[in-house]
C-alpha cells in the first residue's frame, strides 16, 4: 500500500491545483518514480467529469513530467550542474560509479606506493576498500573505528587506509570527479553554507514525498531536512520501520524511528491491512512483532477469505541440517505432490 499511498497524494495535490513543479518526489530506483506518475495520471482520469472527458480535456504527459522525480542521486545530479554557477563548481563533473571508484582506489594506491606495514596481512583488496570509504561518510564513522569494529584483520593497516582515503579525496577533486556519495554531499554542504541555494530550493519544492523512508542514510536525511526545514514545505515519508535491509549500504534505520523527534507536529498513519498473506501468516508475524520494542506497533490483518496455514519455525544447528530437514520434509510430501509443487527459498544465491 506504501506505493498506492504515494500514488493518490501525488494526484490529490495535481486534483487540488497544486503546481506539478512544486512537487518533488524521491524514490530509489527510477522505476519507482516513473511508476507513481504513470499510476496518478491514470487516476487523474478517473476523477473527470463526463463533460470534461467529452471534451478531451485529459492530464498530458508533461504536467506529470514537470514533477521533479528520481533517486537522491540523480536529483542532486540534476541540482549540481543546474546551479553550478551560483554553487562555484565545475558543471562537468564526471561521475564515478562504484567500479570506477574502485580502480581509481587501485591506481592512486600502486601509485603512491605507500609503506608495507606488514608482510604476514595483505593489504585490502580495492573492493572493500571502496566499502570502507563509502560506509564511513554514509554512517558518519571514523574509519578507524569502522575497520576495527568490522575489520578486524586488517586493523593493522588503518594508518595507509586512513591516508589512502585522503587522497583518494584530492584526486577525485583535482579531476572534477564525483562518486555516489559526493553527489548527495555536496548539495548537503551547499545547502548548509549557501543561503541563496537553500532559499531556492525551499521556495521551488513545497511538497516533498519521499518513498522507502526506511532505508535512507544519515546524507539523506540532512538532505530531505533542510529543504523541509520551513514550515511552508510539507513532508511526507512512506516506510516500514521493519523492512530496512540496506544498513550494509549505510541506511540508517534510526531515520524513521525517530521521525516523529524531527518533526514534532507529523501525523503517523498505519497502513496495517495486507493483501498478500493469508491472515494464518499475518497472524504469526502479528505475534513476532509484538515482542519487538522499538519501532511503531502494528496490527496487520487481511480481509482474504482463504485462512491459510500456520507457519512452522525450525531452528537448527547448521546449514547442512537446514538443508537435510528441508530435504527430509519434501521426501514426506512427495506423495501428494510433485516436485514442481515445492519451492524453497534461500537469503543468498550461493546457500
Amino acid at each position: 500500500g506504501k506505493t498506492k499511498t504515494l500514488t493518490y497524494r501525488t494526484s490529490y495535490l495535481l486534483e487540488n491545483g497544486v503546481v506539478p513543479k512544486q512537487i518533488l518526489l524521491l524514490t530509489f530506483t527510477r522505476k519507482a518514480a516513473n511508476e507513481i506518475k504513470s499510476r496518478a495520471k491514470k487516476l487523474l482520469v478517473t476523477t473527470l467529469s463526463d463533460d470534461e472527458l467529452s471534451k478531451d480535456i485529459l492530464p498530458s504527459s508533461k504536467l506529470l513530467n514537470d514533477i521533479t522525480s528520481g533517486t537522491f542521486h540523480s536529483f542532486c545530479n540534476m541540482l549540481l550542474r543546474q546551479y553550478s554557477g551560483l554553487l562555484g563548481i565545475n558543471p562537468r563533473f564526471t561521475i564515478l560509479d562504484t567500479g570506477d571508484s574502485e580502480d581509481a582506489i587501485d591506481l592512486i594506491f600502486k601509485e603512491k606506493k605507500y609503506p608495507a606495514q606488514t608482510k604476514k596481512q595483505a593489504f585490502p583488496r580495492k573492493r572493500t576498500l571502496q566499502n570502507i570509504f563509502s560506509t564511513s561518510r554514509n554512517r558518519r564513522i571514523a574509519i578507524k573505528e569502522l575497520v576495527e569494529d568490522n575489520y578486524p584483520d586488517i586493523a593493522i593497516h588503518i594508518p595507509i587506509i586512513e591516508q589512502l582515503a585522503i587522497d583518494f579525496h584530492e584526486y577525485k577533486r583535482a579531476n572534477h570527479l564525483y562518486d555516489f556519495d559526493d553527489i548527495i554531499s555536496q548539495v548537503v554542504r551547499h545547502l548548509k553554507s549557501n543561503m541563496k541555494f537553500r532559499q531556492l530550493l525551499q521556495d521551488n519544492y513545497r511538497y516533498v514525498m519521499v518513498d522507502e523512508y526506511q532505508d535512507t542514510n544519515i546524507p539523506q536525511k540532512q538532505l530531505i531536512d533542510l529543504i523541509c526545514a520551513p514550515a511552508s514545505v510539507s513532508l511526507m515519508v512512506v516506510g516500514e520501520d521493519n523492512q530496512s535491509i540496506y544498513a550494509f549500504r549505510g541506511a540508517n534505520y534510526e531515520n524513521i524511528l525517530l521521525f516523529g523527534e524531527t518533526y514534532a507536529e507529523a501525523k503517523l498513519i498505519k497502513l496495517e491491512q495486507n493483501y498478500r498473506s493469508t491472515p494464518a501468516v499475518l497472524d504469526y508475524v502479528n505475534a513476532l512483532s509484538s515482542q519487538i520494542t522499538l519501532g511503531y506497533q502494528k496490527q496487520l490483518y487481511s480481509d482474504a477469505m482463504l485462512v491459510g496455514q500456520k507457519p512452522t519455525f525450525s531452528r537448527l544447528s547448521d546449514e547442512t541440517r537446514e538443508a537435510k530437514y528441508i530435504a527430509d520434509k519434501i521426501v514426506e510430501l512427495k506423495p501428494e505432490y510433485d516436485y514442481e509443487d515445492f519451492a524453497v527459498l534461500c537469503r543468498t544465491s550461493f546457500q
